[in-house]
Parts: C-alpha cells; structure tokens; sequence
C-alpha cells in the first residue's frame, strides 16, 4: 500500500508525534536524526536508523555488506 508521500510530507507527519515527551520509544534520541536522514537521502529508513545509532555509539562504523551506507559522508562501512 502506498500514500503517495514524498519523504518531507512523512517526516512533517511523524516528527511531531515522535517528539510528544509523553510518548515512550526505545532509541528516541536516534529517531529523530534518523528521520533527518530519510528526508534528506534516497535510504530506507532502516538504513537510516541504522546509520543515527552508529554516529551516535560509534564514530559512525557500520559492519556490512550494504553498499548504500557508502554514500553516506559522515559513515565508514566495514565488512565483517
């Protein structure tokens, strides 16, 4: 199913909603950059949830073999 959104609309729709302080979300402080990412890059927003947990646990490092992350300026891919 598709709702004919473009990555702005999405993340103008889910921000304020991840930003209710009542809400309780595992990693809140990685969704918000994540959503950042999505609206800005052509990522899935797997990749890009992804790619806020390793700048904020680890220097930016992702073990992997998705190629995606190697456009990403602030990552560094390695492989297992």
């Amino acid at each position: 199913m598709t709702y004919k959104l473009n990555r702005a609309q999405v993340v103008a729709l889910l921000r304020p909603i991840v930003e209710l302080e009542a809400l309780k979300i595992d990693h809140k402080a990685s969704i918000l950059p994540a959503l950042a990412y999505f609206e800005s890059n052509n990522l899935d927003f797997e990749d890009c949830l992804a790619i806020a947990h390793a700048l904020r646990a680890n220097d930016g490092r992702i073990y992997g073999y998705d190629l995606d992350f190697d456009k990403v300026k602030d990552i560094t891919r390695l492989e297992p």
